[in-house]
């Protein structure tokens, strides 16, 4: 009971802070609602605190959940590591902003060097219920960490899914070697090492699921224009390597067009960007080696207008496999605003790794924000998956959400 008391003070303590430290606390949202959690419903009450400290930002979620049947869910808050889930983050800086950039807790996007390994990587628990059905579990938040060193000569990059109880590790360090050419001072080399120490109940593999890799980026015309190689192998699996250019142009704050255009050639039992978004859900099963080989071209396009649209693709197609297709849409409360007087937010995702297979691979999420007032919003969000056999996977969540 301790534990609850202590979330309950946090979120009170969070809410009268607000007036006395208004300069610190940068927001704090609020949801009311309800929430599927292993095929029960449950009431939640959540507090969302947000503040800023110059470079250093922290998050707060302060949960109560309960129903007629349980009462008060119990799970959230029975031990000392529930406690430790009331920091949704803590951030110091913004990724390649600063010689250095931290952040513990929720990890939405991590990525390392030019993302062939690891691209755009999420810590979302997944967990095996008493009746053998896998369960995706939004509720329990895993503290997962990012630590970068950037410095003039080269520096690291690490993450880990969960430093309470640590299974995927990755590490990337890089050299900069020409730091005394104007033009090309950031070219960088880097080596890349990522391992899943559980990864055997999940795929192919009959211990760990480990990656190597080295990359190059060389940028020939500032952001505009950069080139870049890679280069992975998957233990006891296959290898892979890509190679292309990139580049973008314009100010997000009115416009802004990111691109690509880039080759590889890949083992069939390759998996480009292994550890993604939708890893911790789907678990790719690299099988054993073998030497067919594929080439696949690949481009993507990201566009952003004026910081109220932002419209994502990203395409491949191979030789000797089906084309995959990801994609990403979100639209700012302030656009609808204008148009209708209503303010209505959007954000959806979809990754689907293979166009031709309907039920397989397939990553689907959407939140849609409804104004009810103007510091009141009706929040709907849902998240699908379908795993490498065809298993599906879901969870939703209705609920109001508060701004004080």
């Amino acid at each position: 009971m301790r534990y609850l008391r202590s979330l309950i003070f946090c979120g009170l303590l969070s809410v009268v802070a607000l007036p006395v430290y208004g300069e610190i606390l940068d927001s704090c949202d609020g949801k009311i609602g309800a929430l599927l959690i292993d095929n029960k419903m449950y009431y939640e009450i959540n507090i969302q605190p947000e503040f800023v400290f110059g470079q250093l930002k922290m998050g707060l979620d302060l949960p109560l959940r309960w129903n007629d049947e349980d009462g008060i869910r119990k799970e959230d808050w029975d031990g000392k590591e529930d406690i430790a889930t009331i920091f949704r983050y803590i951030q110091w800086a913004e990724k390649n902003a600063e010689p250095l950039y931290l952040r513990v807790g929720n990890i939405d996007k991590a990525t390392l060097g030019n993302g062939f390994i690891v691209s755009d990587y999420a810590n979302m628990s997944r967990e095996d219920t008493k009746k053998e059905k896998n369960t995706l579990t939004p509720h329990k938040r895993t503290l997962g960490s990012i630590i970068d060193l950037n410095l003039n000569g080269g520096g690291i990059e690490t993450m880990v899914n969960d430093i309470v109880s640590p299974r995927l590790y990755g590490l990337r360090c890089f050299v900069k070697p020409l730091t005394t050419m104007p033009v090309m001072q950031n070219t960088a080399i880097g080596f890349s090492y990522v391992t899943d120490t559980k990864a055997g109940t999940n795929t192919e593999l009959k211990k760990d699921l480990t990656v190597y890799g080295m990359d190059f980026s060389v940028p020939v015309f500032k952001e505009y224009v950069t080139l870049y190689g890679d280069y992975a192998d998957i233990k006891d699996a296959g290898n892979g390597m890509g190679y292309g250019i990139k580049g973008g142009f314009g100010n997000i704050e009115s416009f802004r067009t990111d691109w690509g255009l880039g080759c590889r050639e890949d083992d069939d039992n390759f998996i480009y960007g292994l550890f993604d978004s939708s890893y911790e859900v789907v678990k790719p099963m690299p099988r054993a080696t073998t030497t067919t080989q594929n080439r696949v071209t690949c481009g993507n396009i990201n566009l952003n207008i004026l910081k109220a649209i932002a419209l994502g693709f990203y395409y491949e197609d191979a030789k000797n496999s089906n084309p995959s297709l990801i994609s990403q849409l979100t639209v700012d409360k302030n656009v609808f605003h204008t148009i209708t007087k209503q303010r209505i937010g959007v954000n959806a995702f979809y990754n689907q790794k293979d166009m031709k297979e309907s039920r397989k691979n397939i990553t689907l999420t959407t939140e849609v924000n409804y104004g009810l007032s103007d510091n009141i919003d009706m929040v709907y969000s849902v998240k699908k998956y379908y795993d490498g056999e065809g298993k599906f996977f879901k969870t939703s969540s209705m609920a109001t959400k508060v701004r004080f």
